[in-house]
């Protein structure tokens, strides 16, 4: 077996005096904006979420104590800071520090990350462009193709990227990255599809792979949240285009990983498995989060996979197990989720 730990929008945070001095600047600058004169949308402007500390320190162990020792790969899709104005030093001491303690904890042979809207100002600038996540992890490098071979199955990455700015919150797949998505898939199917560590697959390898698209905006429809999203959130932090990137997919992609909608979600659309982390640790209040969560994708092989979901239990103090979701490939090849008995 191999598998995939999945987490989004840790929301990390050092309340120093600057970022404060930054946080003010932002606000003042989204009261200005249109958003905040249109009624109903105002209150969004001014929400600002961070990591619950009590959760914060107890996700290694979590981790821990959930993940088998298992061939594992730790996805973390976007929004690693709360808000874009930490030093490149603090990142690299402090958040740096923190994301290869959950490497270590989950026993993970590879680590993928993205960034999401909040690691980027408001003129499409990241501090995370002079850190140990760009140096080692090559975080902004984006489309890009990565894979982890297993000993059952082989998983193909697709690192992509929806945004370059904290506001708005909406996210766009541009057309470039559709092209490279065209290509890439076109690449693989003839066998030339090269990694960057020189590794060609050939079409057989390509066509065996489990294939997964890792990205920030969620591209599901505000239905598939069962009103746990408003139609003005859902409004304020939709992918645009999320229908010519599900057509582009279509046939190609096994799983879509993502979150940034704070709210978690494991479904079955349109033949794809969809796995919303929602926000693993981000609070918008003094309070435990009611649905932090963090995933665990089980790949058995090609055709069977289970999603593992650990949720925090403010009780507990802890993040322990609330769903296992079975998703069979049919032979039409699209995913369904099998149901409940």
């Amino acid at each position: 077996m191999l598998q995939v730990v999945h987490l989004s929008d840790l929301h990390l945070f050092l309340p120093t005096a600057s970022l404060q001095r930054a946080i003010q600047d932002l606000q003042n600058k989204l009261q200005q904006s249109w958003a905040a004169k249109i009624p109903g949308i105002r209150s969004l402007t001014h929400t600002y979420s961070y990591a619950f500390q009590t959760a914060q320190r107890e996700l290694p162990n979590s981790l821990r104590r959930a993940i088998p020792d298992e061939p594992t790969v730790l996805a973390i899709t976007g929004d690693i800071a709360a808000l874009p104005y930490d030093s490149a030093q603090d990142i690299d001491n402090e958040y740096y520090s923190y994301v290869c303690s959950l490497v270590v904890a989950s026993r993970a042979k590879l680590l993928l990350t993205l960034l999401g809207n909040h690691d980027w100002d408001l003129a499409g600038s990241t501090p995370f462009q002079a850190t140990k996540f760009e140096t080692n992890l090559k975080i902004t490098s984006m489309p890009r193709p990565e894979y982890f071979p297993g000993s059952n199955v082989t998983v193909i990455f697709f690192v992509i990227p929806t945004t370059n700015n904290i506001f708005p919150a909406v996210g766009d797949v541009k057309s470039t990255t559709i092209g490279f998505l065209k290509r890439s898939f076109e690449e693989g199917r003839k066998g030339q599809l090269k990694f960057n560590d020189g590794k060609v697959f050939t079409e057989g390898e390509y066509r065996a792979a489990f294939k997964v698209v890792l990205m920030h905006h969620f591209p599901l429809p505000h239905s598939a949240y069962g009103g746990r999203i408003s139609w003005l959130q859902y409004c304020d932090l939709r992918l645009r285009n999320r229908s010519e990137l599900l057509r582009t997919c279509q046939d190609e992609i096994d799983t879509f990983m993502f979150g940034h909608s704070h709210e978690p979600c494991v479904n079955q659309r349109n033949g794809f498995i969809m796995v919303d982390a929602g926000s693993t640790l981000a609070t918008d209040s003094a309070y435990a989060p009611r649905d932090a969560e963090f995933q665990m994708i089980q790949l058995h092989d090609t055709d069977k996979v289970n999603v593992l979901s650990y949720r925090w239990d403010r009780t507990l103090a802890r993040f322990d197990i609330t769903s296992n979701a079975p998703f069979r490939r049919s032979k039409a090849r699209r995913w369904w989720l099998v149901p409940k008995p």
